[in-house]
């Protein structure tokens, strides 16, 4: 095996000297040998293993050397032993410092859940209520929003089944007006039966009522002009609602999967127009109001019990999937001359349908409410 470069003759750094390197055992005047094979001395392997040790070569002259063996070649360089005061020591390993045992993570304590502080009774209440302030009473709780208003926060009974919404209270000698049930204020009251709403109250908020699942019947108040997202969404066994004229905005998923729906009505009804009678008990009606109202996505969606739809002449917009899959819908009576848009879907799932329409509109709503989903046989017609 090749060994390591020998000690030189010289033991004077810095001092150049003359090199042989030998195929077989040889000792030059100036150098120890190194054994190495044949292949490793002839493709200059020699040269490579002298600079790997730190050998500084100037020049080199290989030749074949026949005066000593026959076989053997002859590597000659002047090299320069070098300064060991330049080559650097070995630098000893730091030694690994003990890895710290882990430590335990103290278990983290339980943060107590906030709580509410307990709300004064109405009845006890002396002074008037400031904004903000609440105030209890036969399970609702109400909260002051300024302009002598209050606004129905919750509902603190889930097993009520009667809701009667007074038109006023009463604190400190001031009296309030109730104009707004709060987002869920009786979500999911599944003994709820049937709600009766202050004449005040002028917004329903989102999913106000929503999977109040055996809710029958809700008396809408004359001042009412809002009902928010899935107000009444999924209340299975409403048969009906009458909404008043001045309602401004029926919210998406408003009434959506009430599948005992039978009357549905925004406004005053029309009792007779152009010899066409109204007011059948599985209608939805829409009576000729002053106000702009809309009718939001997938409003009536999945009502399989409504037949026929009377449209306020004021409806400017049917959202998208409105009457989605009212699988029994057969009359949609529209009065508006500004409805402007029929949304995508609208009519999925309407099958057998008689779209009357007033005579000057049958161009412009035969364009609006084509491509909705509807089967062949939904037509539009004049009155």
């Amino acid at each position: 095996m090749p060994g390591a470069p020998g000690a030189f003759s010289t033991s004077e750094s810095g001092v150049t000297v003359k090199a042989s390197y030998y195929l077989g055992e040889h000792v030059d005047d100036n150098a120890d040998m190194m054994m190495m094979t044949e292949k490793e001395f002839t493709d200059g392997t020699v040269l490579k293993k002298l600079s790997d040790y730190g050998w500084m070569y100037e020049k080199r002259n290989w030749s074949e050397d026949a005066s000593h063996y026959p076989t053997s070649y002859h590597a000659e360089a002047d090299v320069q032993i070098p300064d060991s005061s330049n080559i650097p020591k070995e630098t000893a390993v730091p030694q690994q410092t003990a890895v710290p045992e882990k430590t335990e993570v103290p278990q983290q304590t339980a943060v107590p859940e906030k709580t509410e502080a307990p709300v004064e009774k109405l009845e006890d209440r002396d002074t008037p209520l400031s904004k903000g302030e609440k105030v209890e009473s036969d399970g609702i709780i109400f909260q002051a929003k300024g302009s002598n208003s209050v606004v129905i926060e919750k509902n603190t009974n889930p097993e009520v089944q009667t809701v009667t919404i007074p038109d006023t209270i009463e604190a400190g000698g001031v009296k309030y007006k109730v104009t707004m049930l709060s987002s869920g204020a009786y979500a999911g009251c599944k003994k709820l039966k049937t709600v009766s709403l202050g004449k005040n109250v002028k917004t329903i908020g989102k999913g106000c009522f929503k999977n109040c699942t055996k809710l029958k019947k809700v008396s809408f108040p004359s001042n009412l002009k809002t009902i928010s997202s899935g107000a009444f969404q999924n209340c299975r066994k409403l048969k009906s609602a009458a909404l008043p004229a001045g309602t401004k905005a029926i919210g998406e998923k408003c009434f959506k999967n009430c599948k005992s729906m039978k009357t549905f009505t925004v406004g005053n009804v029309k009792k007779k127009k152009g010899g066409l009678s109204l007011g059948e008990t599985e209608d939805v009606m829409y009576g000729a109001a002053p106000v702009v109202i809309s009718i939001a996505a997938s409003a009536l969606e999945n009502c399989s019990s409504l037949k026929q739809i009377i449209i306020n002449s004021q409806v400017e917009k049917i959202g998208n999937a409105a009457f989605r899959d009212c699988t029994s819908l057969s009359k949609i009576i529209i009065y508006s001359l500004i409805l402007k848009k029929v949304g995508k879907r609208a009519l999925v799932g309407v099958q057998n349908c008689r779209i009357s329409v007033p005579q000057k509109k049958i161009k412009p709503y035969n364009v609006l409410f084509k491509n909705k989903g509807q089967g062949k046989k939904v037509v539009v017609a004049k009155m």
